[in-house]
């Protein structure tokens, strides 16, 4: 049986959200980010289910508990960002999987939850190397789970990010990030960095790159060349003594806002950057789930 005083609490949560939402002093979409307060009343609420034997209380929790979700699945389905998504997505299904890679024949698995802090120490990280809302960042290297980290860290900063053909010679890498005027990179590994090395000179505008894979690195000592766990390190530094700025980056975020620039192949000329918003991105992914059937308990 639950106590009656949890009930009472549940109560009166409830009661306070929904003048908080009233007043105006939240709406659904913020309600999300609200991590904290709606973790406090999901545990109230799984305790008050799993302890309560009255249909009466039953029905309340009931009528809670939906108010809960509707909250959370509206700001999910209306959430305008990329960032925002990711946040959504961390809070509603934070022990599910979010991405896995297979490496030396094991799958590794990252949860929403998890994903969530990777990708809030790495754009702590680029914060504190002068990272700034517009700046652009280019990406070389096969498609991995930090690679897709960082640019989601660039887009929570309200940064561009640029993917870069993994196959290109230097020179093709040069006109992107020339013509991109790109600040900061992410390569995969050594063989990514030597590319960028040689034309790191004809490019002022790179300040900085970050590397992922440590291996054959150890005898590189320019002092713009970061690893990407250093950097990550930095940004919980960072994030510890700033502990609402990562949260506040990403609610300025717009629908409007670039998302991304990708580059085409070049192959009758120079590459042609794309540029794409969030709300569009957001809407072609959004009719491709629903064509395929795709819901947050299947797996790709």
């Amino acid at each position: 049986m639950i106590p009656t005083k949890k009930v009472e609490q549940l109560v009166d949560k409830y009661q306070s959200l929904e003048k908080e939402l009233s007043s105006g002093d939240i709406n659904k979409k913020d309600f999300a980010t609200k991590s904290k307060e709606y973790s406090n009343l999901n545990d109230v609420i799984k305790e008050a289910e799993e302890y309560s034997s009255f249909e009466s209380e039953k029905k309340e929790i009931e009528k809670i508990e939906k108010y809960v979700n509707d909250m959370v699945n509206t700001a999910y389905s209306s959430a305008e960002t990329f960032p925002r998504c990711l946040l959504d997505q961390a809070q509603r299904n934070s022990g599910k999987p979010a991405i896995r890679e297979k490496y030396l024949g094991i799958w590794q698995t990252w949860t929403w939850s998890e994903v969530g802090e990777e990708v809030r120490a790495l754009a702590c990280g680029l914060a504190a190397k002068g990272f700034q809302r517009g700046d652009k960042l280019a990406l070389i290297g096969d498609n991995r789970p930090r690679l897709y980290w960082s640019m989601s860290a660039a887009q929570c900063l309200g940064g561009i990010p640029v993917p870069m053909y993994q196959d290109s010679v230097a020179d093709e890498l040069q006109f992107v990030v020339e013509h991109a005027e790109v600040r900061f990179a992410v390569a995969e590994n050594q063989e990514q960095v030597d590319k960028l090395l040689e034309i790191k000179d004809r490019c002022p505008k790179l300040e900085f790159i970050v590397y992922c894979d440590p291996r054959g690195m150890r005898g590189y000592s320019q002092e713009f060349l970061i690893d990407l766990e250093s950097l990550q390190k930095d940004g919980r530094e960072l994030n510890t003594k700033q502990q609402s700025f990562f949260i506040d980056e990403v609610e300025k975020g717009k629908g409007s806002d670039i998302a991304c620039i990708l580059y085409t192949s070049g192959t009758t000329g120079n590459p042609k950057g794309v540029v794409l918003s969030y709300e569009s991105l957001i809407k072609t992914a959004t009719n491709a789930a629903e064509w395929d059937n795709l819901t947050e308990d299947g797996n790709v």
